[in-house]
Order: structure tokens, then C-alpha cells, then sequence
């Protein structure tokens, strides 16, 4: 239900209230000052012509005393059609939006193609949730925590609650769809659970999971985990760094966490057939044309190349992290993806 709904139905239901209570107040004072009755005889009379139980009348009414109980009569079931009309009704919406909700969810959820999927919403997990929402990039989660679940609906974000481990979920998330899967569950043998199941139904997804101790990555390699993190590993090794190179630790954390800096590091692949593949970086005339930085060649094989030379060979599938400004890096998305044919075609029509 909306936050505008469940204001709308709480102000109706404290309106319901309050004339309920001016209705009992004006019924008790009516009583007293008409039929001369005391204040304990006049507040019964007005609770069961309210409630109407038909106990019957304290005292002989008079004909003034017989309008009082018409008029209280009247309030009585008007108010109480209101409020049990605002109760019904936000009742049925609730149950309405309810199942909306889930019919649009499994829609969703079936239309997910080339997404991620990560598994757990905790400290890390949320980390994990808001960076991926800044890329752009569609993604589900996976929770089996209600309170944990109720958050990441207020953040918007898509979601299933359920239970990691269990094919089913994973099934209804994607995983035969997915590109990726991130597990951030803090249990180790949960983690090495959940990549086993995920190379078992989708054997080409790029699998990063989380491992607490130097056992568990080890544990995680096998089952078949591409990447495993450490948090606390990485933690301390931050936490040192900030200390012996403090200018570098705060280099990298404005370049990742810093929205309105224009200097960023970032990653691009290089597409089959574009411009600069089977290209060395010199002849590729990247640093010319875009003035992005290249620090490192990812090879498709794993191998990385740290601060390449001008002739190291750059080739489809490659994945160039870079330094630049977010306009330099669309420049360069634009050099890496460019079809050499479009551009010769390009030449000829000029």
C-alpha cells in the first residue's frame, strides 16, 4: 500500500474517532441536562443506544430525551458505517495491490535477461545493491529476511524472498538468464552452496562470492566461484594503506566514491571487429583520441597487464581499465565499439 494511501485511510480513522467521541459526549450531556439524570446513567444510556445491544432505557425518556437517542442512533450508525467502510476498504486494496504486486514482480521477473543476481541484503549486500543501481544495470535480489526485505522494497529495488540455497528461488530469479551472481551471505558454507547450485544451472555465469576466512576462498575456488572477497582481509588491507600511502588510499576512494568528480577509473570491453582490436595500444591512438589513461589489459584469459608498454597487443574480448573523465570514457566506448567497415564507409561517403 502507498505512503499516500495509508495516510489518507489513518486521517479518515482518527476522523472516525473523534466524532465517535463528540458523539458520546454530546449524547452523555444531552441526557443530564433533558432527562435530569446523573452523568453514570446518562454515559450507559448513550453506550448502548450506540453499540445497540437493546438493553433497553435506564429511565422513562421523555419526548425530548426520545429525539436525543434518534439523533445519537443516527450518529452511531453513520459513524460506524464510515470507519467500518474506511477499514473494509483499506483492507481490499491492501489485498488488491498484494496480488499486483506479485503478478507484476513474476513479470518482471520473467522478462530478466543479462542481469545479476545478489544473494543476501546485509551490510555488504546493500553496498553491493546501490552500486549496481548506479550502472543502470537490471538486478534482483535474493532475501529470506522479512525486515531486510521490507527495506529493499522502500529502496525500490527488485526483489524475491526466499531462501538463496533453494533451486526454486534461484530458478525464479534468473539464474539460467543471469549474467552474474554475487553471494554476500555471511555464511561460508551457504556461499559455497549457492555457487555450486549456480554453476550446476547455468555453468557460463560469472560467479563472485564472499568468504570470511583463507578456508572458505579456498573452498569457494572449488566449487567453481570466479572471483571470492574477503571483507575483513580487505578491510585490514585498506585500513593499513590509509596509513603507510594515505595520498593513494585517497585517490582511489574519490575516483569510486565521489558522484561529481570528473576524473574516474573504469573498465570497457573490446568488441569483436571494432577499431583498435588486433591493435597494438600505439597504433590504437586511444591516449590521442579520447585522452583516457590505460593502466591495465584484462586478456580474455584472465591474465592481466599492468601499465601496458605502446606494443602491447590489444584484442577482442580484452578489458581495458582506464582512467578519465566520464566523457573521455564515452569517447572511448565509442572507439572500442566501432565497426571498421562503418568507418571505412564512413571515409568513402565523405
Amino acid at each position: 500500500m502507498s505512503n499516500m494511501g495509508e495516510r489518507g485511510y489513518s486521517f479518515r480513522l482518527r476522523i472516525a474517532v473523534m466524532m465517535l467521541g463528540f458523539v458520546i459526549l454530546g449524547g452523555t450531556l444531552s441526557y443530564t441536562f433533558v432527562e435530569k439524570w446523573s452523568l453514570s446513567d446518562s454515559l450507559y444510556m448513550t453506550l448502548i443506544t450506540l453499540s445497540t445491544v437493546g438493553f433497553g432505557e435506564v429511565h422513562p425518556l421523555s419526548m425530548e430525551g426520545r429525539i436525543v437517542t434518534l439523533v445519537v442512533i443516527l450518529c452511531g450508525v453513520g459513524i460506524g458505517a464510515f470507519a467500518i467502510g474506511t477499514i473494509t476498504e483499506m483492507i481490499l486494496e491492501g489485498r488488491i495491490r498484494e496480488i499486483l504486486g506479485r503478478r507484476k514482480l513474476e513479470k518482471q521477473l520473467q522478462n530478466l535477461k543479462d542481469h545479476f543476481i545478489i544473494c543476501g541484503y546485509g551490510m555488504i549486500g546493500s553496498v553491493i545493491c546501490d552500486e549496481v543501481e548506479k550502472s543502470k544495470r537490471s538486478f534482483v535480489v535474493i532475501e529470506k529476511k522479512e525486515e531486510l526485505a521490507r527495506e529493499i522494497e522502500k529502496k525500490g529495488y527488485l526483489y524475491i524472498l526466499g531462501d538463496a540455497t533453494d533451486d526454486e528461488v534461484l530458478l525464479r530469479a534468473g539464474i539460467k538468464t543471469a549474467r552474474s551472481l554475487i553471494s554476500a551471505i555471511t555464511s561460508d558454507a551457504d556461499n559455497v552452496f549457492i555457487t555450486l547450485t549456480a554453476k550446476e544451472l547455468n555453468p557460463k555465469i560469472f560467479i563472485v562470492s564472499r568468504a570470511s576466512d583463507a578456508v572458505g576462498e579456498r573452498r569457494l575456488r572449488r566449487a567453481g566461484a570466479n572471483k571470492v572477497v574477503s571483507p575483513d582481509r580487505l578491510g585490514g588491507y585498506r585500513m593499513a594503506q590509509a596509513v603507510l600511502r594515505p595520498a593513494v588510499v585517497e585517490f582511489v576512494e574519490l575516483t569510486h566514491c565521489v558522484q561529481d568528480i570528473e576524473l574516474t577509473i573504469d573498465e570497457v570491453e573490446v568488441q569483436k571487429g571494432s577499431r583498435v582490436a588486433d591493435a597494438t595500444l600505439k597504433e590504437s591512438g586511444i591516449r590521442e583520441k579520447t585522452g583516457m589513461v590505460i593502466v591495465a589489459i584484462e586478456k580474455a584469459s584472465g591474465e592481466m597487464d599492468f601499465n601496458p608498454s605502446a606494443g602491447a597487443k590489444i584484442e577482442a574480448g580484452d578489458r581495458l581499465v582506464t582512467i578519465g573523465s566520464a566523457d573521455q570514457l564515452k569517447d572511448l566506448i565509442g572507439l572500442v565499439t566501432a565497426k571498421k567497415r562503418a568507418i571505412k564507409r564512413s571515409r568513402k561517403q565523405a
